[in-house]
């Protein structure tokens, strides 16, 4: 499992190495980390499909009984986690039961499934959500993989449709 796992020697800082390469191509806008809120996780779980419990045991649909003012413990623990650049064990460590796909002889014949706590989910789709509304302010129009209301496909299945109309009239495509 070390080869799959661990592709950076220990304390190997790859992003400097990156940026200095990269930097002129990488768009500056600065994200701004404002701290979290009992709304945005109240919100988040709104967003949130029902799904099987978190490997602490809650469900979405039970986290959406508690309180507002659970939500705000939950914020200011988040929070104090972000300042100090800490975060709780239960993040940071995670069951990893590996399934077996085929005749799974060898490591690299399994998929592991992480089972993150609810909480965890939550916590960091909210963050996804900053991220996201971040991301558009900087990313290319022509970028799609990732975003929301912009995959691919949609690109792909117009390009197909010229194709297709282009091979009925017999016309050629070029460039």
């Amino acid at each position: 499992w070390t080869k799959i796992y661990c592709r950076h020697k220990p304390g190997e800082d790859i992003w400097t190495t990156f940026n200095e390469a990269y930097s002129e191509y990488i768009p500056k806008a600065p994200f701004e980390d404002t701290p979290y809120t009992a709304d945005d996780f109240i919100q988040q779980l709104e967003r949130m499909k029902e799904t099987s419990a978190g490997f602490d045991g809650w469900t979405r649909k039970a986290l959406r009984t508690l309180p507002t003012a659970a939500w705000e413990d939950r914020a200011k623990l988040e929070n104090k986690a972000k300042q100090l650049g800490v975060l709780p064990d239960a993040y940071t460590h995670v069951p990893l039961p590996m399934l077996p796909k085929g005749q799974a002889l060898r490591p690299e014949q399994h998929r592991g499934i992480s089972i993150f706590s609810m909480t965890h989910r939550v916590v960091y789709g909210a963050l996804w959500h900053k991220l996201k509304t971040w991301q558009e302010k900087w990313i290319d129009p022509n970028q799609h993989g990732g975003r929301s209301k912009g995959e691919y496909l949609a690109d792909a299945w117009d390009l197909q449709m010229q194709l297709e109309d282009a091979s009925n009239d017999n016309k050629e495509i070029l460039g």
